[in-house]
């Protein structure tokens, strides 16, 4: 996927889960390079073994990671990175929203009691007045 089309949709993703802000353009951008840029190098991969053979400098042939599989992985890191500052992890979503979790949870289990309390104290003040 290309860069332009990475950015709308890592957009669109903030905007769906409430943590979009015009000052994150420029980490929305970021992330969208890094993502194109893994794309790129994930294809690549496809054509490549994962594990290739090295001649080191004493003459020695050792299996190493192919380096390109280490930057698809780097690159991969990074570009998980950005989703948690934006927000767009589940762990990191709940964290930047944790109080707003909190409160919808109190008030939706406290407002059903403070009504049925409330209710009946209006109900003893109708039978005494």
């Amino acid at each position: 996927m290309k860069k332009r089309r990475w950015k709308t949709r890592i957009k669109k993703l903030c905007e769906e889960v409430g943590t979009y802000k015009k000052s994150f353009d420029d980490l929305i951008d970021m992330a969208a390079a890094y993502a194109e840029q893994r794309d790129n190098v994930g294809e690549m991969l496809l054509e490549e073994e994962l594990i290739i053979e090295q001649t080191n400098k004493g003459g020695f042939t050792n299996k190493v990671k192919n380096p390109a599989y280490v930057i698809w992985d780097d690159l991969n890191k990074t570009l998980l990175m950005c989703f948690r500052e934006l927000g767009l992890t589940p762990a990191q979503l709940k964290k930047i929203n944790e109080d707003t979790f909190i409160r919808s949870r109190e008030e939706k289990n406290g407002n059903t009691l403070i009504e049925l309390l409330r209710k009946k104290q209006q109900d003893e003040e109708n039978k005494d007045g």
